[in-house]
């Protein structure tokens, strides 16, 4: 039985229940109305098999016997509706709890804090403030700040690394709000796929023995759970972390996966964790934007598909001439996609923006085309400078070398975000 048919039903009733609640007396006779549906979904195979089975007219002396074609329909849609009836009591039962489970205390670990603290330490290396750096010659660039004492540029790489937004200036605020691109300064599943994508080519040098290649993949889901931790567990970055665990999981064991299935298990999982999840805006605009992805986008992806299938082909790009004949339309294509994927999002969380914020951004569409490739150069740019000066300290600490390393990370990381703020500021007016 395909989960994605019946998790939506304890989604539903999680959702119902928070919204419209129950009696709190309530509660043991939903949980025991499931029980009874999950025992019904239990015992039905046994009954038909004791009470419809017939012998197969080919089967000889053999004890090969079937049930009739409209028994077995039957037992199939009873018991997939006893499950879908069990998970929706499942989730009304769970919604009317009023605790949920206390993950700050590994948020406060001494190892999740140290990592914290070395983001931060990545960060005043590359872009110190100008209240307690002393800025060298080398790094002249860091000079044009804001009268705040932090520059624009070390906020905004703060936003998008840590997701704090306590340094953000109100004019800053109001250049992304006014161009639709607000989320961008928002950790979410965006930030966590580029990281996720960043450890996968540090990482690739795994790929050449079978037993490193088995372990690539949890020691990047762990260092993905380190870092969800350390930055305050926000919904979608958890929605992300979960989706992207359930994935390798299933490419481990040799499964395939679909799309909706991580979608719905991680809303389960995080309605488990926190019943009372579901109220806030970025757990509706996390999954209410991956839904438009999974569905919307999937619907427009296979539409523009079948007019790039020759040039997607690899037999069509082998020698160098074939596959500069195929850059434009492949570029084109993804263009294209890269399109579909913002109108998907759009269209999926537009009530809820015109529910919590009465307007929809005009150029949403031509602000990410432009801040999301920017995005994914800064946290690449962030990750791999990062990664290179703590080797340089870890195999020469205190040398020039490192500091010649930080210092054109943080020039290269300076004129993106500079650039990534001024067009925000450009569109938005």
């Amino acid at each position: 039985m395909r989960g994605r048919y019946i998790l939506p039903s304890f989604v539903a009733g999680c959702l119902i229940g928070e919204f419209f609640p129950l009696p709190h007396h309530s509660v043991p006779y939903i949980l025991l109305s499931a029980i009874v549906f999950v025992l019904v979904a239990y015992f039905l195979p046994l009954v038909c098999n004791r009470f419809f089975v017939e012998p197969h007219e080919n089967a000889g002396n053999c004890k090969f016997d079937i049930a009739p074609y409209y028994v077995r329909l039957a037992e199939t849609c009873l018991k997939t509706a006893c499950c879908i009836a069990a998970l929706f009591l499942l989730g009304l039962a769970n919604s009317q709890r009023l605790d949920a489970v206390d993950l700050q205390q590994f948020a406060e670990s001494r190892v999740v804090t140290s990592f914290r603290q070395a983001i931060d330490s990545s960060i005043d290396a590359f872009l110190p403030d100008i209240h307690h750096s002393r800025v060298s010659s080398a790094s002249k660039p860091l000079e044009r700040s804001t009268e705040h004492g932090n520059s624009n540029e070390r906020a905004v790489l703060q936003a998008l690394v840590l997701g704090d937004k306590s340094e953000l200036t109100s004019e800053v605020k109001a250049d992304f709000r006014d161009s639709g691109a607000s989320h961008i300064l928002a950790l979410s599943g965006m930030h966590i796929g580029i990281i996720y994508s960043t450890l996968m080519v540090l990482l690739s040098f795994m790929n050449s023995h079978y037993i490193l290649h088995r372990c690539k993949l949890p020691l990047a889901l762990m260092f993905m759970l380190l870092y969800v931790l350390a930055t305050g567990l926000s919904p979608s970055a958890c929605r992300s972390v979960i989706m992207i665990g359930l994935t390798l999981w299933a490419g481990l064991s040799g499964r395939t996966c679909n799309r909706e299935t991580p979608l719905l298990l991680s809303a389960c999982i995080l309605l488990l964790l926190d019943p009372h999840i579901s109220r806030r805006l970025s757990f509706q605009l996390s999954f209410a934007a991956m839904g438009g992805i999974v569905f919307i986008f999937s619907t427009i992806d296979g539409i523009l598909k079948p007019s790039f299938e020759f040039w997607l082909s690899p037999f069509n790009r082998r020698s160098w001439r074939q596959k500069l004949r195929a850059f434009l339309p492949l570029a084109l294509y993804r263009l294209l996609q890269l399109c579909a994927v913002s109108v998907s999002c759009q269209i999926a969380t537009m009530p809820l923006t015109l529910y919590y914020f009465g307007n929809v951004p005009r150029y949403f569409l031509i602000t990410n085309l432009v801040a999301s490739p920017l995005v994914t150069a800064i946290i690449y740019v962030f990750v791999m400078f990062s990664v290179l000066c703590g080797a340089l300290n870890l195999i020469v600490p205190g040398t020039a070398v490192s500091a010649a390393v930080a210092s054109s990370g943080g020039f290269i990381l300076y004129e993106l975000l500079h650039l990534l703020n001024s067009l925000m500021a450009y569109i938005g007016s």
